[in-house]
């Protein structure tokens, strides 16, 4: 499990950049992401590089049907 830390919007940012930074570099295959409240969490999930993408929220997709 991965975390990113919220305490600050500087702290927030770095925690973000590296989480995806060492999601990229261990190539994870699959990403689920459970926030339905904001596209922030849909935004990093994107830039991970994952192929497998689930959550309530979609980046950048153009098949509405896998989303349902």
């Amino acid at each position: 499990m991965i975390t990113i830390a919220t305490q600050s919007p500087f702290g927030l940012a770095l925690s973000a950049l590296r989480a995806v930074l060492r999601v990229r570099k261990i190539r994870v295959d699959a990403i689920v992401d459970m926030e339905f409240l904001t596209r922030f969490s849909a935004m990093l999930t994107f830039t991970t590089g994952a192929k497998s993408r689930v959550g309530f929220h979609t980046f950048l997709e153009t098949d509405r049907t896998a989303a349902t």
